[in-house]
């Protein structure tokens, strides 16, 4: 999640474990560890790699992680990656992000979501702004979709399975904030 080069990535979660398990080790250099919030497990059926996924009913089902450096990006390039499935819902959701709320603007910080239109949504606040990264490709039905979000520089990507979704070209430092990581 960050460009620093001591230690390249900030939170690295697999959701390995057993079925119904509610442990979420992280496997960056930081040991970050999550409050689990609603009914927020493990899933041995439906997994990507490993021995297990994340699964999160749609129902005040996350995780949190206490504010920290690592998730204020500022000025600095960053890669955001993870895969999803969305098992045949639709709709609005959040993926990952230190927002206040899921409506721009945020009071800080960014969120990756899937918008009302299945379509990657990423949006960073700098100043009293902010700007997005817009997918064009629904995310609907069921199986795994690799989502990236990428800074480098000035340079802003969206992609979705390995394809670019968007492509911006701003010099923005993303506001920081105390906000959870959720």
């Amino acid at each position: 999640l960050d460009s620093n080069i001591t230690h390249p990535a900030s939170l690295l979660l697999h959701c390995d474990g057993a079925n119904d398990g509610v442990v979420f080790t992280d496997s960056s250099f930081f040991n970050f560890v999550p409050t689990v919030n609603g009914n927020t497990h493990t899933d041995t059926a439906i997994k990507k790699f490993g021995t297990a996924s994340a699964q999160f009913d749609g129902t005040g089902d996350f995780l949190s992680y206490t504010a920290a450096d690592q998730w204020d990006f500022g000025s600095g390039d960053f890669t955001i990656d993870c895969w999803v499935n969305r098992n045949n819902d639709t709709g609005r959701v959040g993926v990952i992000g230190n927002w206040t709320s899921m409506s721009a603007p945020f009071g800080g910080g960014w969120s990756l979501e899937i918008n009302a239109s299945n379509f990657i949504d990423f949006y960073w606040d700098y100043g009293a702004n902010y700007h997005q990264l817009l997918g064009s490709t629904a995310i609907t039905g069921t199986g795994w979709h690799h989502i990236a979000i990428v800074r480098n520089g000035s340079n802003w990507q969206a992609y979705l399975n390995g394809t670019s979704e968007d492509s911006e070209t701003y010099s923005d430092t993303i506001d920081t904030t105390t906000n959870d990581l959720v």
